[in-house]
């Protein structure tokens, strides 16, 4: 009789206690934000406010964007962690797209092949996420409407 106790207890624990979690999820939406919320990224007026959700176009350049980004959200010098690919859409001149930028442009082209491909589980293979965000694009202070596209990578090793 000792012996079924224990072994329920046994069983009822290791059925409730979580050895893993998933931070996939968490992770990629933190990131996105963090993307869309840029200090060099987003519009700052002669005040020197920055306007969130607010891109600036003058500053809307893979150079520029890889700079900032290597200050403003590092994962290491060597980053094997994440990427993403970012795309503003202009919704006033007929979805008129600029062109795309990346993060971690080399992790991109090696781990977005993967990901795809659909090959997203086991050790080698590559999650992903697409996120939207509607903002407003300041254009040599014309403002027009527009969305700003985030594709988030995140190797499983």
């Amino acid at each position: 009789m000792t012996t079924v106790v224990i072994f329920t207890i046994v069983f009822l624990l290791r059925s409730f206690v979580r050895t893993s979690i998933d931070v996939f999820d968490t992770e990629t939406s933190v990131f996105a934000h963090r993307l869309l919320y840029l200090q060099s990224l987003n519009y700052v007026d002669s005040e020197g406010r920055i306007h969130p959700g607010m891109i600036d176009l003058s500053k809307y350049s893979q150079e520029k964007i890889s700079e900032a980004m290597g200050q403003e959200i590092f994962y290491g010098k060597d980053n094997r962690y994440i990427a993403a690919k970012i795309s503003l859409k202009n919704l006033d001149d007929g979805s008129k797209t600029y062109r795309e930028i990346y993060y971690n442009p080399v992790l991109y082209e090696r781990a977005g092949r993967i990901y795809h491909a659909g090959l997203t589980q086991g050790a080698g293979g590559v999650r992903g996420v697409k996120k939207a965000f509607y903002v407003l694009i300041s254009d040599n202070e014309k403002i027009q409407k527009g969305v700003l596209d985030v594709e988030v990578i995140f190797p499983n090793s």
